[in-house]
């Protein structure tokens, strides 16, 4: 008895009485600390979503959606007013695709004349074209809609517009067409999270049992503002 007092006086044989109450234990602090250490690395290795390239998402500004739903409105509006009404439509193909715009949209159609290169331009601009002392750009629909095309363009869809006139090249001639009013929609939920979801799509028409593609040629021209060319530069580059 009076050993085992002098070894607990010295210390020798822990007071786990003491430990207890003290809250010294030295396992359990370091325990913690792993786990807190795990649970804060998935925190510093998370991305935001602009980091991620291959997103299905396009991110635009909250002005750019409130214009965008602004137009998508009044294109409602004007699609309906159309519905008890005949509608001359001029149709053109892009790839296997139908297109239609107002004929009041379209000047007239031409044969391919040259085009002067403009470097600098997106690649579906092609170049700039004269037409009786009138400059334009002129675009390949196709390629800026992804679609794929023949090389050969033989003709070209000159388009009247408040801002800039504008040359499509086709490889066949377009045609005239009139459909009733109420066979166009401007619904486009169809259309959602592909690359004919763009905002000079004006809506959708039935012409045979197939959907043609309804656009606002404005809106089309306003989409790429590199489409305004000053007269001076194809006169420079004809020199």
């Amino acid at each position: 008895m009076a050993l085992g007092r002098n070894l607990k006086k010295e210390k020798l044989i822990p007071d786990e009485t003491k430990g207890e109450q003290s809250g010294n234990k030295p396992v359990k602090p370091e325990k913690k600390k792993l786990i807190s250490a795990k649970k804060d690395k998935p925190q510093r290795e998370r991305k935001s979503p602009s980091s991620f390239t291959g997103s299905l998402f396009h991110y635009i500004t909250a002005q750019s959606l409130a214009n965008r739903t602004a137009l998508r409105q009044r294109y409602q509006q004007e699609i309906a007013a159309l519905a008890d009404k005949q509608v001359q439509l001029i149709l053109f193909d892009v790839g296997n695709e139908e297109f239609a715009v107002d004929i009041a949209a379209v000047k007239e159609v031409i044969a391919t004349p040259s085009i002067a290169r403009v470097p600098g331009m997106p690649s579906y601009f092609k170049g700039m074209i004269q037409v009786r002392k009138a400059t334009m750009m002129v675009m390949d629909l196709g390629e800026k809609l992804r679609i794929a095309t023949s090389d050969e363009s033989p003709f070209t869809l000159i388009l009247r517009s408040t801002k800039q006139p504008l040359g499509l090249l086709l490889r066949d001639l377009p045609r005239s067409i009139k459909v009733p009013g109420k066979s166009i929609t401007a619904s486009l939920q169809a259309l959602e999270r592909t690359s004919r979801d763009e905002i000079f799509v004006k809506g959708l028409v039935s012409v045979n049992e197939k959907l043609v593609f309804y656009l606002d040629i404005e809106e089309l021209i306003n989409s790429d503002k590199a489409v305004v060319v000053p007269d001076e530069l194809v006169k420079s580059e004809e020199k």
